[in-house]
């Protein structure tokens, strides 16, 4: 009579039950990180989460996506998820919109913030500076950020996967 293993059982109950444990592991992948920070930021804790860290939880969601998809569909299934991303489906006209509209909206925010209040928001300590500190120049970590969101965009891996 042949024994199965821990592991190889453990494997078949997540190939029966994919979407539970996806949904169990994109929580182990996010929560801990935003958890800690809620507590870092009523003081409860010392040490504070890296901010980078703040912005790569967001991805918890695309680990538990391809962890899922290769252990129900193996190599082959992860490679169909990252293909779809080749897919051209609509014109590309509308892919410019996608690249150049979120400039555009934020353009637009500090026109209308330059209309409401008459003076021009402070740029000299930019978000993006807080997260990768002064080390490196805008011209290299702006680009990074936006290849970043939106070339991996985190919803669209989780739920094809």
């Amino acid at each position: 009579m042949a024994t199965t293993t821990a592991p190889s059982r453990f494997r078949s109950l997540v190939r029966r039950c994919p979407v539970l444990f996806g949904f169990v592991l994109m929580f182990a992948c996010t929560w801990p990180i935003d958890l800690w920070a809620a507590a870092a930021s009523h003081g409860w804790v010392s040490v504070a989460i890296p901010p980078v860290l703040l912005i790569l939880v967001g991805y918890g969601f695309v680990v538990a996506a391809i962890t899922m998809t290769a252990i129900v569909d193996g190599r082959a299934g992860v490679g169909a998820l990252l293909r779809r991303f080749l897919v051209w489906r609509f014109a590309v006209v509308w892919y410019a919109v996608v690249l150049v509209g979120p400039f555009a909206v934020d353009l637009a925010g500090i026109g209308i913030d330059v209309l409401l209040h008459g003076t021009v928001p402070a740029f000299d300590q930019p978000f993006l500076r807080r997260i990768v500190g002064p080390s490196l120049g805008l011209a290299v970590t702006l680009p990074l950020f936006f290849l970043m969101g939106v070339l991996t965009n985190g919803e669209e891996i989780g739920w094809l996967g």
